[in-house]
């Protein structure tokens, strides 16, 4: 066959893929869904028991095949075609037997997943050079309790209710190389699904995390711009580059908020994130080389569906100004929620006076020490990112208590922040 005529048997089946991947890719997000379900018993073996006359069966079988050996050596529209036919013929095992309204169990937050967003005391250290497929850009820098003594004053007053919604984030898939090659094909990266084992710091300390990844490109330069995403085996965080854009450089004015936040919605509905009800939760500029798209660009932040307020967002992106979106940090979405018991903020706010929890306090200068005072001024449910051992993520409710202090020997006033627990 001639090279023109094989050019054109490629985009002949490139058609057939994209149409095969628009088919299909509603069918895998609801599976995706579906398989963080967990269907009554009762009723899967009322039903077996009724259909087939037999015993409730464990699972379907399925050869035990090394996943990286599935998925490392075909070709991505192979992979996606091949994913999106095991989703079709595994899907019904977990399907969702309706809305369900109860209980949830949720760990307790850890002392290290409650000072997380407190501010920073001390300096930052600094990296570059080209992006990591596995490793975001966006940070969101860990902070620490304030060192010295503050002494507080004031009682809440607010009425808090007796329950809260709590929310139990999806797992990583277990077809998780068959996930990537689908992610990867709707932002249009090509090559081989891949993985690497990265140490990482998370809220808990150091971990070695598995990342499978689909990547073009390195990112050194504007002739070979880095593309990719990737998936954490951990706890099923995406991460995704595109920085193209960013390495040319480009005058233009600052790209407008709701455009940005536009673009970002956008983006985040092609990979099929429920976004028209993912709430805004801010808008901000970022540090970038003069000349550079990002210096007119913004980081938009979304939350979760259902929790207007969390220490952390679902989903954080780079909107360029030109904009398009150079990075992406995205956590799980939502498997499932339910019902948590609250303590009294009563018994939350007397942890915080007798010292039994810490408080951040946002002062600049390299850990002061210094003693102070400070008032409460307003209390409210803040949700907790919270990682069970497993991997497994969760928003726990906690109480969250603000104010300002006064340190000594340092002029003004600093706004004060205490979360606690609060499900009982």
């Amino acid at each position: 066959m001639s090279k023109r005529g094989s050019d054109i048997s490629g985009r002949e089946e490139d058609a057939r893929l994209e149409k095969a991947l628009l088919t299909l890719a509603p069918t895998v997000s609801e599976q995706e869904w579906a398989e963080a379900q967990e269907p009554s018993p009762t009723f899967v073996d009322d039903l077996r028991a009724r259909l087939v006359n037999k015993p409730r069966r464990r699972g379907l079988a399925f050869p035990q095949l090394p996943r990286l050996a599935i998925w490392a050596g075909l070709p991505l529209g192979a992979a996606v075609v091949i994913a999106a036919v095991l989703f079709l013929a595994y899907g019904t095992q977990n399907a969702p037997v309706g809305p369900k309204h109860t209980a949830l169990a949720v760990p307790t937050p850890l002392p290290q997943d409650l000072t997380k967003s407190y501010p920073i005391n001390g300096g930052l250290g600094g990296g570059g050079g080209p992006p990591n497929p596995a490793i975001s850009r966006i940070e969101f820098i860990t902070g620490n309790p304030y060192p010295g003594h503050v002494s507080i004053s004031g009682r809440p007053t607010r009425a808090t209710p007796r329950h809260a919604t709590g929310f139990a984030l999806r797992r990583p898939p277990k077809l998780i190389g068959a996930y990537v090659a689908l992610l990867a094909s709707r932002l249009g990266i090509h090559g081989q699904v891949t993985s690497t084992r990265t140490s990482e710091f998370l809220v808990n300390g150091r971990h070695a995390t598995t990342y499978f990844y689909v990547s073009q490109g390195k990112g050194a330069s504007a002739a070979n711009p880095i593309h990719s995403v990737a998936v954490s085996r951990f706890d099923g965080h995406v991460v995704v580059h595109n920085n193209a854009s960013e390495l040319r450089a480009v005058a233009g004015k600052p790209i407008p908020a709701q455009e940005a936040v536009r673009r970002a919605r956008s983006f985040l509905k092609r990979l099929g994130w429920p976004v028209a009800s993912m709430p805004l939760l801010g808008l901000s500029p970022f540090p970038a080389r003069p000349g550079s798209p990002l210096a007119r660009g913004k980081q938009v932040n979304l939350g979760w569906p259902g929790a207007p307020s969390s220490d952390r967002p679902a989903a954080s992106l780079w909107v360029a100004g030109d904009g398009s979106i150079t990075e992406a940090l995205l956590f799980p979405r939502e498997a499932k929620r339910g019902t948590v018991s609250l303590r009294p903020v009563a018994s939350a706010w007397n942890a915080v006076l007798t010292g039994r929890l810490p408080v951040g306090v946002q002062i600049i200068g390299p850990n002061p020490k210094a003693a102070g005072s400070a008032t409460l001024s307003a209390t409210s449910l803040e949700y907790i990112v919270t990682t069970a051992t497993s991997g497994r993520m969760y928003l726990v409710p906690a109480y969250k208590f603000t104010g300002m202090a006064h340190i000594q020997h340092a002029p003004g006033q600093y706004r004060w922040i205490a979360l606690v627990p609060a499900v009982k």
